[in-house]
């Protein structure tokens, strides 16, 4: 997936503020997550900006260009890093020293020569900088700046928690470093819910300016310089420089698009209210349909008259339920290890699709995700290339993620999977561009599966408003698989 910003035209002037977290590899006994860039892979980066003549600023030069708009070159980039891991020093300080450039470091004020303990839960534990790490960044150009005291979400805080956020943060930092601290980042991307209250006590405190996470570049005059946008970076952020008609291109993945997927629509009633209601009052925007059971026509029923949701046909062979310390099957529609009966019974369920919604699904995947083994991977692959149509975990332009779910691998309940931080967290850590966030909403009568009462505790956090609050802060876009080649089609052409 690419997506493109242009360069100015002679009249314009263009910002880009680039954000980064980790460079270089985990710790030990630590494990790859998209926010660890590898160093060779920084640096190609950052030949790439020197190669296609764009500027990098330090952050005197950005703050000077919010007044004056003018003195800023046509093509800027100003380099930020969050949170303040040691890479920042050890990693990072000698590439940026190599080609001269400057940069910005926002830190959380209560991790200062400690861990990031905000958030090993989903990342592996790094070591930050302390504050020697710290003064020998800001004598080599790299401005240190405030990240908030403790890296907590602003939505989820009240305004006398978020101003203590500001006012703290600020204080330790400048006594600190014994320099002033004037610009701000929202941890998380979280800009709270009212941007003007925000502003507001931002520039009360004494912040002149305040960056979001995620989004694209921006033409100067900048809008609103306590809601700046960033270029989210990542191992596999597109930044090539290339020249067409005169004009120079910067490439970068920043939109992110979020379908939420509910499985196992007709299940039963019970899953299937949920499912609705978790749709029509939460963010869910797409199902998958299993035909098999007795509310399969319920669930058709009403995707017919909502076409808002998306439907796809939920492969169904087989159930296991994890009793006794094993794995026993519930139920079994044909062998999953015979291939012409898999192929049959898959065929015989798009038919069923097809006689119960009145068309062709909109993408595909399967109960327990069993098309991810042989042979009916091979056989359920086929399939939706023939269909075009997406194939969960199978299709390289749609990320999946199935970390919102309330068990454990081998079915212990693990309900801090399904709460409202929980979810948020994993919003927060979406990459750019396309990602199927799965979920298994619904209401436990009349179910006899693993995962029952975890179902309602879903359909609460999907509906919850604090969700949506934080994706519309955080600049997520929902979407559907029924549109998402026209999303595809948008990563590849658009221009910023």
């Amino acid at each position: 997936m690419k997506s493109s910003f242009v360069s100015p035209q002679s009249s314009d002037r263009t910002l880009a503020i680039l954000s980064f977290h980790k460079i270089g590899q985990p710790s030990v006994n630590g494990w790859d997550t998209w926010f660890y860039i590898p160093e060779a892979t920084f640096a190609d980066y950052l030949n790439c900006l020197h190669e296609n003549d764009w500027h990098v600023i330090d952050l005197e030069t950005f703050l000077r260009s919010l007044a004056v708009p003018d003195s800023l070159p046509r093509r800027s980039v100003l380099l930020t890093f969050d949170d303040g891991y040691q890479s920042m020093r050890h990693v990072a300080l000698p590439w940026l020293l190599r080609f001269g450039y400057p940069a910005v470091l926002f830190v959380p004020s209560d991790f200062i020569g400690g861990r990031n303990w905000f958030d090993t839960d989903d990342e592996p534990e790094e070591a930050m900088c302390d504050w020697d790490d710290l003064r020998e960044l800001e004598r080599c150009g790299v401005s240190v700046q405030s990240h908030g005291a403790s890296h907590q979400r602003f939505s989820e805080l009240d305004l006398a928690q978020q101003k203590d956020e500001l006012i703290r943060s600020k204080a330790v930092l400048e006594e600190g470093l014994s320099k002033p601290v004037t610009v701000f980042t929202y941890p998380y991307g979280d800009g709270g819910v009212d941007p003007r209250v925000q502003r507001n006590m931002l520039e009360q405190v004494g912040y002149v300016s305040a960056c979001l996470y995620g989004g694209g570049p921006m033409r100067l005059p900048i809008a609103d310089p306590y809601r700046l946008t960033r270029v989210a970076m990542g191992p596999d952020t597109d930044l090539q420089a290339e020249r067409e008609q005169g004009g120079t291109h910067l490439n970068a993945h920043t939109k992110k698009y979020l379908m939420v997927n509910a499985d196992d629509f007709g299940l039963s009633a019970g899953v299937n209210r949920g499912i609705i209601e978790a749709h029509e009052h939460g963010i869910v925007t797409s199902a998958s349909l299993m035909v098999r059971w007795p509310d399969a026509a319920k669930a058709a029923a009403y995707s017919r008259e909502h076409p808002d949701l998306s439907l796809g046909l939920h492969i169904d062979l087989a159930e296991w339920a994890y009793r006794n310390e094993t794995w026993v099957p519930l139920y079994q529609v044909v062998p999953t290890d015979d291939i012409t009966a898999v192929a049959n019974e898959v065929s015989s369920q798009l038919a069923t699709f097809r006689d119960l919604v009145g068309k062709d699904p909109t993408h595909l995947d399967s109960h327990q995700h069993v098309h991810l083994q042989e042979p009916v991977r091979s056989v359920v692959v086929e399939i939706a290339r023939m269909r075009a149509v997406p194939l969960r975990e199978c299709s390289p332009k749609v990320h999946y993620c199935g970390e919102f779910y309330g068990q454990a691998a081998e079915g212990w309940p693990f309900p801090d999977a399904i709460s409202v931080d929980w979810l948020i967290n994993i919003l927060a850590k979406l990459p750019p561009g396309l990602t199927e966030l799965c979920c298994h909403p619904g209401y436990p009568p009349g179910l006899d599966t693993m995962y029952c009462s975890e179902r309602e505790v879903e359909v609460q956090t999907l509906c919850d408003p604090r969700v949506r609050a934080a994706m519309v802060a955080m600049g997520i876009e929902l979407c559907s698989f029924s549109n998402i080649a026209a999303i595809i089609e948008e990563l590849d052409e658009r221009e910023y």
